[in-house]
C-alpha cells in the first residue's frame, strides 16, 4: 500500500471535504513540484536467525545399541547418524549449534592428522565458538571423533557412539539445535538421518547465539584455501518483472582492520551473476542497505551476500563478523500522476529513493498543453504499480505579485531532519504554497529582564533580551487542511513572504470554527529579531 506522507504541500482529499467545505490551495507557478511518497514493503524473506533452520535442523531419531554405546541410551532423541569422511588430510567435519540453560554454544570439530603438536585432542575458543581437533590415523578416524567428542559434550548430556565403519550416531541435543557438516568436495560427511531442509546457505559462517558469525571453515583444510568472501545467499527466490526491492542486513562488525566492504551479488538461476551492488561495512553493530530493480521478466534468483576487505585480511582471520538480520522485500513504484483540470493530461516525472521506503516525486509540468497546472485548478490523481490511489486537494496556480494576491501570504517550510514519515535528510525538498490571510506586528516580547534598583530609587536596565513576533491570522480551511499546517508550523524553517520565523514556547495554532470550516491564529518569532541589551561596567 502506497501513501503521501502528511505534512507536506500535497494534500489529499477527505472524503468529508466535498460540498461547501473543499479547499482551494494557490500555488506559484515557479515553485517546484516536488513531493515525497512512501510505500509498505512486502517481505519475501526476514530472516533474524532465532530460528534453527539456518544450519540444518536436528531432528528426532531413534538411538538403539551402538558399538561403544549401552541399553542406557537406547529412545527418541534430537540427533543426527552420518557417515564421517575418510579423506586423509586435515579438515572440518562437522559443528552443532545450541542453547543449554539458557547460554549460547557452537562446537566445531576438525580432524588433524596423527602427529600433530597435541596428545588426542584440544579445545581453542574464537570469539565464543569452540573448535575441537583431535588427532586420528585414516583406519581410526571414527574412534577417535567419539572419544573427542564424548570428552567435551558429555557434560551437556550429549554422546556419540560408533555403529561401526564409518558411521557414527551423535544424540541427546537440545531441541532447535542446528548443525553444519563439511558436505562439499573434496570432504564429504554424508548424513544418512535426523535433519531437516535449511532456509539459507552458509560461506564459512555457523549459527551462533540467533546470529551467523564468520568462522574461517575453508582455514580448517590444508586441500581447500582460505576464503577472503565469507557470506551466506538465500534458496531460489521468485520476483516479478521491474519490481524494486530492498534488502536490509543488520550485522555486528568487530574486525580488527578497516576498509570491508559487503557484495550483494545478484545471481540468475543458474548461480551466474548478473548484478552486483557493494556497500561500505562500518565498525561495530550497523545496518547495510541495497536497493535493486529486477529485469523485464519475472525470474527467480539467488541473493549472495558476501564479505570482501581491500587488503585481503579476512582470509587471515578466524573469527570477527555475525550477520543478525537479511531482510528481502520487494516494493511498490509510482506508476502514474494524473493532472485533472481544464484537460486531463499524464504528468511526466523522475523519481528518487532514500535507503528504504520513501521516494522523491520531481513532476515535469513545462510538458503540459494548455497550460494545465501552470495556470488555472487542477488536483493531482495518483496511481501506484499495485493500483492504490491518491487524490489531491484542488490547487490554483497563480503567477506574479499583483493586488488581487495581497490577501495571500506565500508559505514555505522544510526540515533539517527527518520528518514523521517524511525524509528530508536523504530527499530534501521545500514545501511551498500561498495561504489566505495577513499579520500584524506584536510587541516586543521580553524573554528576559533584569533591573536594577538604585539607593535613590531610580531603576537602571541591566540586562534585556527581546525578540519581534508577529501573529498570523489564517483564512477559512477545512480541519483536514489545518491538520497539516499545524504540523507545517513546527518545521524547523518556516518562510513566510521571504522572511524566516520560528515557533516561540507559547506558539500555537488556534482554530475558531466558521461554519463549515475553521479560521486559526498563531504567533511566530521572527529570525534575527533578537536584541540583547546590557549594562556596561567599569
Amino acid at each position: 500500500m502506497s501513501f503521501v506522507p502528511k505534512y507536506q504541500w500535497l494534500t489529499e482529499k477527505k472524503d468529508n471535504a466535498c460540498g461547501n467545505a473543499c479547499d482551494v490551495v494557490q500555488i506559484d507557478a515557479t515553485a517546484e513540484k516536488k513531493f515525497q511518497v512512501a510505500f509498505t514493503p512486502t517481505a519475501l524473506l526476514n530472516q533474524n536467525f532465532d530460528g534453527n533452520n539456518i544450519g540444518l535442523p536436528m531432528e528426532k531419531i531413534w538411538v538403539g545399541l551402538g558399538s561403544f554405546g549401552s541399553g542406557s541410551g537406547t529412545g527418541e532423541y534430537y540427533g543426527i547418524t552420518f557417515d564421517i569422511d575418510t579423506t586423509n588430510d586435515n579438515h572440518f567435519i562437522n559443528s552443532f549449534s545450541f542453547f543449554f540453560e539458557g547460554k549460547a554454544y557452537c562446537y566445531v570439530f576438525r580432524r588433524v592428522l596423527l602427529g600433530g603438536d597435541f596428545i588426542d585432542h584440544r579445545l581453542t575458543e574464537y570469539g565464543g565458538i569452540s573448535l575441537v581437533e583431535y588427532e586420528s590415523n585414516f583406519v581410526l578416524i571414527a574412534e577417535y571423533y567419539v572419544n573427542a567428542f564424548n570428552h567435551y559434550m558429555n557434560d551437556f548430556g550429549i554422546t556419540a557412539i560408533h555403529n561401526g565403519g564409518t558411521s557414527i550416531t551423535v544424540y541427546g541435543f537440545p531441541e532447535n539445535t542446528q548443525v553444519t557438516t563439511g558436505d562439499s568436495a573434496p570432504y564429504n560427511t554424508v548424513i544418512t538421518e535426523g535433519v531437516g531442509l535449511k532456509a539459507i546457505n552458509l560461506n564459512n559462517t555457523l549459527p551462533y547465539n540467533n546470529s551467523a558469525c564468520y568462522f574461517q571453515i575453508s582455514g580448517l583444510s590444508d586441500a581447500i584455501p582460505a576464503t577472503g568472501t565469507p557470506g551466506m545467499f538465500t534458496e531460489p527466490i521468485a520476483v516479478p518483472a521491474n519490481k524494486r526491492m530492498i534488502f536490509t542486513v543488520n550485522y555486528t562488525n568487530n574486525f580488527a582492520f578497516d576498509y570491508v566492504t559487503m557484495n550483494l551479488f545478484i545471481r540468475d538461476g543458474s548461480f551466474t551473476i548478473i548484478d552486483t551492488i557493494t556497500v561500505d561495512v562500518q565498525k561495530g553493530t550497523n545496518t547495510a542497505i541495497f536497493n535493486y530493480t529486477t529485469g523485464g521478466s519475472s525470474a527467480s534468483y539467488y541473493f549472495d551476500f558476501a564479505l570482501d576487505d581491500i587488503a585481503g585480511e579476512i582470509a587471515d582471520t578466524q573469527y570477527g563478523f555475525c550477520f543478525d538480520l537479511i531482510k528481502v522485500e520487494t516494493i511498490e513504484k509510482l506508476d502514474t500522476i494524473i493532472a485533472v483540470g481544464c484537460t486531463t493530461q499524464e504528468v511526466p516525472f523522475t523519481e528518487e529513493y532514500n535507503d528504504i521506503y520513501n521516494s522523491l516525486i520531481t513532476m515535469n509540468t513545462g510538458s503540459l498543453s494548455n497550460g494545465l497546472m501552470t495556470s488555472g485548478k487542477w488536483k493531482l490523481l495518483l496511481t501506484d504499480t499495485a493500483n492504490n490511489t491518491f487524490e489531491s486537494i484542488i490547487y490554483e496556480t497563480i503567477s506574479g505579485e499583483s493586488c488581487l494576491h495581497s490577501n495571500l501570504m506565500r508559505f514555505k517550510w522544510t526540515n533539517d531532519c527527518n520528518f514523521a514519515n517524511l525524509d528530508y535528510v536523504n530527499l530534501p525538498f521545500t514545501n511551498d504554497v500561498y495561504i489566505k490571510g495577513y499579520y500584524t506586528s506584536q510587541p516586543y516580547d521580553s524573554k528576559e529582564r533584569v533591573i536594577n534598583t538604585l539607593s535613590n530609587g531610580e531603576t537602571s536596565l541591566v540586562f534585556d533580551y527581546s525578540v519581534e513576533k508577529k501573529e498570523f491570522s489564517i483564512g477559512l480551511y477545512t480541519e483536514s487542511f489545518f491538520t497539516t499546517l499545524q504540523r507545517a508550523f513546527l518545521h524547523s524553517t518556516i518562510i513566510i513572504d521571504n522572511l524566516y520565523y520560528k515557533q516561540d514556547t507559547d506558539s500555537k495554532l488556534t482554530k475558531k470554527p466558521e461554519g463549515k470550516k475553521f479560521s486559526a491564529k498563531i504567533e511566530l518569532i521572527e529570525v534575527g529579531s533578537e536584541v540583547v541589551i546590557s549594562k556596561c561596567c567599569c
